[in-house]
């Protein structure tokens, strides 16, 4: 029989692959919106510096011009780290018509000038200036500074001060007022924390000429590097005869962006340079950046293309030289990527850009390095943009996009390329083009992999995807065609609101949300359509071909869950509710229509942090089940006792810290708000000599009818007998008014243990508890699961068997090593683990109903940088009787895990996937790069599709950790990661998943309030009345320019 259509797995493969199609699309769309904002925000913060710095250095240069210095008139009056006071007769310049106002600061009159105490007036034109960040006039420095101009309140970023220069000199109204405003405002400027910080470089440092050796020494410098740091930082004003020694004052101004960039934090900028004094006001001098653009044998190349960051632009000569012309500043020397010399061609290697500080001196020898490819070798990429007007109109499965015969081209359309050269992978080529009058445009590149990217014209929408990517081999050009079309438009109206009474309709004072990212893509093929921001009043408009199906999708603002998605059916003007709550499928848009969609959101959690402790590294969330609370006195309150408490685990750098601390819930009903679960300071701690690099929670006593959970705590490698330490948590007894009094103290007994490997180089980084060794008893014990790092990129999992059905605490002994990853391979250090039933035992199903035998999954690190490679491991159990049989390997060859969570992301029906968190390779060992990425269990042992994960997510940073859990309302499952931006840097995201798949983007639930290391993080419901859960994270952060730690609970406020 002669059989028409498409086969399921044709259909499936078709899905998948427009899914990962749009994953990048959609990816790529969130990543250029956060490049775009953080450009402008690191511009802006750039501007700020350089106007400061122009002025500073356009007045302190002339400082002592035409002073009195017969009558002791000061140059310098003040000379503090971030406040400066200074004579010089800038205004007006020159006194040529006889002495004008301002004249010198009279102390007699007002306004007096803080911080300059003198007994004396002086005669002359030389009037006073003050810089400094003391905007009310007290002469102090502090925190009310920062808050009291209305630029500073327009700034997200706390530490902005406002750079403030005032002017004092007798005026012929008989006042020291120079100008009618005392303060002028001259940039926004990173200032000191408080009066101890010594992070920021003092804006102002003073060389002055000792007496003895006549040499320049620098004020405050005690250890004489000359160069200030640390508490060097916080020199006092000098007193009266180095004041009038100074000669030089190096200034340094630091900016910041007003927002935060960079995974959530504030990008510095600091521009640096040298003056001396008593200078002709407004002249400056210049001096040269030169350099050479040179080929590998270190010829020169001629006509290159060099940039500035001033916005000058030089080309190399016959020799390859350049030269630019600047004042003292900071620059940044930026050359062309690729050259076009006629018979070779020229990529850049390295370095990508230059910064340069001119300080009173020629910057000479700023080079960069080419490489030379022959004409004859590089390759093209082109192709046409055509008017897509015969049908079939769009893309037909499996055939490239290609004009028919009467498709006109259209001209002046931008196409862009970008990607890095296989000759110089360090370079990424960014070039762009427009069609010409046939519609063509072409590129010639070498080899590599590039992303074509086509902008499509007003008027026109695109037919065939807008982003191809492809690689340019060493024979053959590509040929990209992009298919447009004027076809009838549609639009769609999309709402979002802030639903503050969590009912799904917009009420009258419920306010529309701004910048809240926003996206549409085609149902049939996943291409994107179109996307943005919502205005302020929450409102965004996409125009788009008509007649087609659609997918609006919301992306939820941080600290926000979604409530509702809504939208209104053809001719109606009610409204009816999505089936997923920031997503809107299948909303057919007639040509010449408009389409309504609304959202609606909430604030979702409420952050409450704890004390601060050492630097975290563990934590779980067990029912240590106390009677009292906290346990330990007969006369504290009785406790709810069935409610989740925090255990934490720390660094114990010294072996004399307590490290192992515990918080008891203190919830007693439901009138019991969130912030008074816990205390801010831990209720008990333990010290354990070394760092807790794991912990696991379970009930060692169960068979004789315990109900509280013990804690086990894996250990860093250390100099003691021990890696492993099983704390039995205390299950009560005693009468009258003592009973139960210590009920749930933690490490009532305790038991140690060393791994097989030597403890003195064997660090426990993942511990997991279940039944996991043979039986035959029908009360399960509890067994433990330890996995280690026995050196660099390699490890084992040790089984410890729970070995009596009586004794209280049952002692444990070894039962199992595994070292491998299957068929001899060997394991890699153990990142994580986790124990869930996802294979049966036989290897053939999803699961072990109704049994559920824990199965053992592993993620391994076995590469370093540059190259991070690991594993992902799945060891079945075979039976009630019988022990782990290796299952499945997954190789991962870009990356490793650090983190595991299983879940029902397709439903219930379907068996337990698997969700990882791994650090993906950088550009370099500090480039912290991260992904989520979801392996479907297929029901039949295997996992993924075809050896990868079936959904990937690029992340902000490194996922040091996640929890899978319902997270807002709706019946999906959600997940929260731990993120790490750089030392002591990162974040907390919730992704708020839809069926099967991963979230777009995270969202932070702090709304940028915590931005450290979260190096732990776990969910669980913390208020037994409610069923919504709450997430605990634990953070590593800087205060002062040293490493703490601290606990941050977020409490499901829906």
């Amino acid at each position: 029989m002669n059989r028409k259509g498409f086969s399921l797995v044709e259909l499936m493969i078709s899905v998948v692959v427009l899914g990962i199609v749009m994953a990048a699309v959609v990816t790529m769309m969130i990543n250029s919106d956060k490049a775009k904002r953080k450009n402008e925000s690191l511009i802006e913060a750039q501007q700020q510096g350089s106007a400061a710095m122009e002025m500073l250095v356009r007045d302190i240069r002339s400082a002592g011009y035409e002073v009195a210095t017969l009558n002791e008139q000061p140059i310098i009056a003040y000379a503090m780290p971030f406040e400066i006071i200074f004579n010089t007769n800038l205004n007006p310049f020159p006194d040529s018509l006889g002495l004008k106002q301002p004249r010198a600061y009279d102390p007699g009159i007002s306004p007096l000038c803080p911080n300059y105490t003198i007994g004396a007036t002086f005669t002359g034109g030389a009037e006073t200036y003050r810089y400094t960040l003391d905007s009310n006039h007290d002469g102090i420095f502090g925190v009310a500074d920062r808050i009291d101009d209305a630029v500073e309140l327009r700034t997200r970023n706390p530490d902005d001060y406002v750079l403030i220069r005032q002017t004092y000199g007798r005026m012929d109204d008989n006042t020291n007022n120079v100008y009618p405003n005392r303060n002028f405002d001259i940039a926004l400027v990173r200032g000191p924390v408080a009066a101890d910080d010594q992070d920021i470089i003092p804006m102002f440092q003073y060389w002055y000429r000792d007496v003895v050796s006549n040499v320049l020494v620098l004020w405050g410098d005690t250890d004489g590097d000359e160069v200030l740091t640390g508490v060097e930082r916080l020199f006092a004003n000098p007193p009266q005869n180095i004041l009038m020694s100074i000669e030089m004052i190096t200034i340094t101004v630091t900016t910041e962006t007003r927002i935060p960039v960079d995974r959530n934090q504030y990008r510095r900028v600091v521009v640096s340079t040298t003056t001396n004094l008593a200078n002709v006001p407004n002249t400056k001098a210049k001096y040269g950046i030169t350099g050479k653009l040179k080929d590998e044998s270190g010829g020169g190349i001629a006509g290159g293309k060099v940039y500035l960051s001033t916005g000058s632009i030089q080309t190399s000569n016959g020799s390859g030289d350049y030269t630019f012309a600047v004042e003292n500043g900071i620059y940044v020397v930026t050359p062309e990527k690729l050259i076009n010399s006629g018979s070779y061609f020229y990529v850049l290697k390295n370095p990508q850009d230059s910064s340069v500080t001119v300080a009173d001196a020629d910057a000479p020898n700023v080079d960069f390095r080419y490489q030379s490819i022959s004409s004859g070798d590089m390759r093209d990429v082109g192709g046409k943009v055509y008017n897509d007007s015969i049908v079939p109109i769009g893309v037909t499965p499996g055939v490239p996009p290609a004009p028919d015969t009467d498709e006109r081209g259209i001209t002046g359309v931008v196409v862009a390329v970008k990607g890095k050269p296989t000759i110089a992978d360090s370079t990424i080529l960014n070039i762009s083009t427009t069609t010409d009058a046939l519609g063509d445009y072409r590129f010639t590149l070498p080899q590599g992999i590039y992303t074509i990217t086509e902008i499509d014209s007003p008027g026109y929408y695109s037919t065939t995807p807008n982003i191809v990517v492809d690689t340019l081999g060493a024979t053959d050009n590509l040929n990209v065609n992009f298919g447009d079309s004027r076809a009838g438009m549609g639009t769609i109206n999309i709402k979002v609101w802030n639903d503050a009474d969590k009912d799904s309709t917009l009420d009258t004072g419920e306010p529309g949300l701004g910048n809240v990212f926003c996206m549409v893509v085609n149902t049939n093929n996943g291409d994107l359509a179109g996307s943005g921001r919502t205005d302020a009043n929450g409102d965004l408009v996409i125009n788009l071909p008509g007649d087609s199906l659609y997918t609006v999708m919301e992306i939820d603002p941080d600290s926000m869950i979604s409530t509702c998605g809504l939208f209104r059916a053809i001719g109606s003007t009610s409204w009816s509710v999505a089936s997923t709550l920031n997503q809107v499928d299948s909303l057919f848009v007639p040509k010449d229509s408009t389409r309504y969609v609304m959202f609606g959101d909430v604030v979702g959690y409420v952050a409450i942090p704890l004390g601060q402790t050492e630097r975290v590294l563990s934590m779980i969330l067990p029912d240590l089940r106390e009677y009292r609370e906290p346990p330990g006195d007969r006369n504290n309150p009785l406790s709810y006792s069935a409610d989740p408490d925090i255990v934490l685990g720390t660094v114990n750098t010294t072996g004399a810290v307590s490290n192992l601390l515990v918080w008891y819930n203190r919830y007693q009903s439901s009138a019991t708000p969130a912030s008074a679960l816990f205390p801010t300071a831990f209720d008990s701690s333990a010290n354990l000599t070394t760092d807790i690099t794991a912990l696991a929670g379970g009930d060692i006593n169960s068979h004789l009818g315990s109900t509280t959970e013990d804690v086990i705590c894996g250990l860093k490698e250390n100099v003691g007998a021990f890696n492993i330490s099983v704390g039995r948590t205390h299950d009560g007894g005693l009468t009258g008014a003592n009973f139960n009094r210590d009920k749930g103290l933690m490490r009532d007994a305790v038991l140690n243990y060393a791994t097989s490997t030597p403890v003195s180089n064997t660090s426990v980084l993942a511990l997991g508890t279940g039944n996991l060794t043979p039986t035959t008893l029908t009360t399960l014990r509890l067994d433990f699961a330890a996995g280690t790092k026995v050196a660099d990129n390699e490890g084992r999992v040790e089984i410890w068997k729970s070995n009596s059905a009586t004794n209280n605490p049952p002692t444990f002994t070894l039962d199992t090593v595994i070292a491998t990853a299957g068929g001899g391979t060997p394991l890699g250090e153990v990142r994580a683990l986790l124990l869930m039933d996802v294979v049966d035992s036989t290897g053939t199903l999803g699961s072990d109903l109704p049994n559920n035998y824990q199965d053992l999954i592993i993620a391994t690190k076995t590469g370093s940088f540059p190259t991070y490679t690991g594993q992902l491991v799945i060891y079945r159990r075979a039976g009630l009787n019988k022990r782990f049989i290796h299952q499945a390997t997954y190789n991962i060859s870009d990356g490793y895990i650090n983190a595991l969570g299983t879940y029902r992301s397709r439903g219930t029906s379907f068996p337990n996937d698997i969700i990882c968190g791994l650090r993906t390779n950088g550009s370099t060992v500090d480039d912290y790069k991260g992904r989520l990425s979801l392996w479907y269990n297929n029901n039949d042992g295997t996992f993924g599709s075809t050896g990868a994960p079936n959904v990937s997510r690029v992340t902000e940073g490194e996922v040091l950790c996640l929890s899978a859990n319902n997270l807002n309302i709706d019946y999906m499952i959600d997940v929260a990661v731990g993120l790490k931006f750089g030392e002591y840097t990162g974040g907390t995201r919730f992704y708020y998943n839809t069926s099967g798949s991963l979230a777009l983007a995270g969202s932070d639930p702090s709304g940028g309030k915590y931005t450290g290391e979260v190096v732990t993080i776990r969910s669980k419901t913390l208020r037994p009345y409610t069923t919504k859960v709450d997430v605990v994270v634990g953070e590593r952060f800087l205060s002062g320019g040293v490493g703490y730690g601290r606990v941050i609970i977020y409490h499901h406020k829906y």
